[in-house]
């Protein structure tokens, strides 16, 4: 069970829910090393390589089953 299978199981995040777990699109653009630019176009869904990036990078603050 790599990466690839997670990346599966969550290839639909919300751009807003990102947003939100990460505290503001600027944050996130920081995670991602992109402009908060960037960030505001990508619409609904993020980008499956964008998404890619984060769970790799940051699986546990991602994980879908997390608590708020």
């Amino acid at each position: 069970m790599g990466t690839s299978t997670k990346v599966a199981y969550y290839m639909s995040m919300k751009t807003k829910t990102a947003i939100k777990i990460a505290g503001s699109a600027y944050k996130l653009a920081q995670m991602l090393g992109i402009q908060r630019q960037a960030v505001s176009k990508w619409g609904d869904l993020i980008p499956p390589l964008r998404e890619y990036q984060l769970l790799d990078k940051y699986p546990d603050l991602f994980k879908k089953d997390k608590k708020p």
